[in-house]
């Protein structure tokens, strides 16, 4: 497997995240780690119970805590 470093526009994001061909949780995944700070293995840990959607953060990561302001999900994202 080669692993290679990719970087994208926000112009490309946007086109990426309208294709519906890709799976919504990858899209929703995307759009986590452009809009948010959480960290990558943080987001990949998430668990549904971790998620807050009316309050639109997350709220624990592997057991532990979110600090708060640090796992805000834009209005977009929820």
């Amino acid at each position: 497997m080669t692993l290679t470093d990719e970087r994208i526009t926000a112009a490309r994001l946007e086109e990426l995240l309208r294709d519906d061909s890709i799976d919504m949780a990858h899209r929703a995944l995307w759009l986590l780690l452009w809009e948010g700070d959480l960290r990558v293995l943080d987001l990949l840990s998430l668990e549904i119970q971790d998620v807050d959607l009316p309050a639109r953060r997350v709220t624990g990561v592997c057991g532990r805590p979110v600090p708060e302001g640090e796992g805000d999900i834009s209005e977009r994202a929820a």
